[in-house]
């Protein structure tokens, strides 16, 4: 969230309660649990594979779309 401020020059981020987020995980029918826990992914058998990410940052992604 830090990134994505940053790059749409957003100075400071609000906290929600969690009921709230996970009342707006219903109404888009996901899970809340994506937006409640961290997770840290790494790509192990795209990359043993061959397989090159056009953006291989959050940052480049996001500066892409603005």
């Amino acid at each position: 969230m830090r990134t994505l401020r940053k790059c749409l020059h957003f100075p400071f981020g609000l906290n929600l309660p969690e009921f709230l987020l996970r009342t707006g995980a219903f109404f888009i029918r996901t899970e809340a649990e994506l937006l409640l826990k961290s997770r840290n992914v790494y790509p192990a058998i795209l990359l043993e594979n061959g397989f090159e990410f056009e953006f291989p940052d959050i940052e480049d992604a996001l500066q892409e779309l603005t």
